[in-house]
């Protein structure tokens, strides 16, 4: 049975204080554990033998990093997320609209986890090149495709409905409901938006990233698609399973 190692405090450990604590297991070499540490968002390690989640655990505990060990079976699955283009943030609910811009209203009290920051994300692109045939002298189109990285501006709600989980892409989001406040600053449109969700989801679970764009502004940068997805169900976790979740 598959075992992962879970923080149970929110403070950001260092990268080489993960590294340091990786080599205390023998099957990882220290290139190993540098490479999990970027993506050892709340959700430290997982696919792991059970004795060696628990020696991970205790080693990120000395370090000044509590962690649990906790069999994989326990933790709650994340749904895909849907994705949304616009919601409104009010007082007596978040307002979600479907393709078709049908509204449907949520009770905050059902917004279970506010997760956001900067992703960063490989993302496939459309590529174009024009040559000369020199059979024919004619012009010709070659079309193939490219991988680029790409920082996008993510939200992921985990809510009590059917769905259970909805993404929101700041670059693809109608920031409407801001009214006055709306500016031309998509950052700043996109901050304004996390911090009205953290401040109206009172009872909901708030990752680091999400709680900096609601304190300062400032986006806090996911190195890749899958650091933000363990943060995610690192939250989703924490939210049931820790005494002291705020």
């Amino acid at each position: 049975m598959p075992y992962a190692v879970m923080q149970t405090t929110r403070d950001l450990p260092r990268a080489d204080q993960l590294v340091d604590a990786f080599e205390a297991i023998d099957s990882l070499t220290r290139v190993d554990a540098a490479v999990l540490a970027r993506s050892a968002f709340g959700m430290v390690a997982d696919g792991l033998e059970a004795e060696e989640a628990h020696t991970l655990a205790h080693a990120l505990t000395r370090i000044g990093v509590p962690a649990q060990a906790v069999d994989q079976a326990d933790i709650l699955e994340v749904a895909h997320p849907k994705k949304l283009k616009r919601v409104d943030c009010e007082a007596e609910a978040l307002t979600l609209y479907d393709a078709l811009g049908r509204p449907r209203p949520l009770a905050w009290d059902r917004v279970l986890v506010v997760a956001a920051g900067v992703v960063n994300m490989l993302d496939t692109q459309r590529t174009s090149q024009d040559f000369v045939d020199v059979e024919t002298g004619m012009t010709v189109t070659e079309y193939g495709s490219a991988t680029v990285e790409n920082q996008r501006l993510i939200v992921d709600l985990i809510v009590a409905d059917d769905a259970g989980r909805y993404r929101l892409d700041g670059d693809e989001f109608l920031y409407n409901y801001l009214g006055e406040r709306r500016c031309r600053d998509i950052d700043e449109n996109f901050a304004l938006l996390v911090s009205d969700l953290v401040q109206h989801a009172r009872f909901a679970v708030v990752g680091r990233g999400a709680e900096s764009l609601a304190g300062d502004g400032v986006s806090m940068v996911y190195p890749n698609r899958r650091s933000f997805q363990r943060e995610v169900v690192w939250l989703t976790w924490w939210g049931t399973h820790v005494d002291n979740a705020d």
